[in-house]
């Protein structure tokens, strides 16, 4: 794997790697490695974002665990199956 100097506020590749592994994946290359870091940075930019949204209404600056979850069932768990999932 590449070693390329990591700027303070990426993800750690290896972290990811290990993850990608845990997951089930016998090898993962480094373009997946890669690819898995810019999806999850956006993926939670994107979060962060909705929470600030509705931290606005209420003149809140602290993100919380509920707000973590509530944007995550919103964002990522369709619809019709809101009910029954669980974080």
């Amino acid at each position: 794997m590449a070693k390329f100097p990591r700027e303070s506020d990426e993800l750690g590749l290896g972290a990811l790697r290990r993850l990608l592994k845990r997951g089930g994946a016998e090898r993962v290359s480094d373009a997946a490695v890669y690819e898995i870091r810019r999806l999850t940075e956006e993926l939670i930019t994107t979060i962060g974002a909705s929470c600030r949204e509705s931290l606005g209404f209420c003149r809140l600056k602290t993100v919380s665990c509920n707000d973590i979850r509530y944007t995550w069932k919103k964002a990522v768990i369709p619809e019709n199956q809101r009910g029954s999932a669980r974080l």
